[in-house]
């Protein structure tokens, strides 16, 4: 009798734990968020007076802490023929150049170890530089994907958190 009663008794618990798994993501509690945060962007010829774009992610009410480890990756397989993007360094001899310290090419896709990021209403992220492509016409556009991702204090996944701003060429 005993162990009909621990059967019934697993098979209720795994029954709950089953019905929970099966509820609507709606209806599940949400994972605290984070907004990359960036507006539609337009991309003119090099120049040193091109302008850098400021990143930042916007953490919803019930974010708690920093994020470790972050990691921002800019896909700019969508701006073939159109742009180039990477995240600035300012070299010795005054030239703006890709930031090769803490960013890595691997394709069209630019991978930027970027640290812990601190807590509070803004995580401020590295500037960008985006650039239309020799002989872009103005008005041709594309999509620039950004993602960031990371860990949370007691070390899960935090992440991608991913915008993706239109680059448009200007004259």
């Amino acid at each position: 009798m005993t162990v009909f009663r621990s059967l019934r008794a697993l098979l209720a618990v795994v029954a709950v734990a089953a019905g929970a798994a099966l509820l609507p993501a709606s209806a599940r509690a949400a994972a605290p968020q984070l907004t990359v945060v960036v507006a539609d962007l337009q991309a003119g010829p090099a120049s040193p007076l091109t302008p850098w774009t400021y990143l930042g992610l916007s953490p919803s009410s019930d974010w708690q802490g920093l994020l470790y480890d972050a990691r921002l990756e800019l896909d700019a397989s969508g701006l073939g023929g159109v742009a180039t993007v990477f995240v600035p360094s300012v070299g010795a001899d005054g030239v703006i150049r890709p930031d090769t310290q803490q960013c890595r090419l691997r394709g069209a896709v630019t991978v930027c170890a970027i640290g812990d990021r601190a807590p509070g209403s803004w995580f401020p992220l590295p500037y960008i530089v985006v650039q239309s492509v020799p002989g872009a016409p103005a008005g041709r556009s594309g999509p620039l994907r950004i993602s960031v991702s990371g860990r949370t204090e007691t070390g899960a996944a935090a992440g991608p958190f991913v915008a993706t701003p239109t680059v448009t060429v200007v004259p």
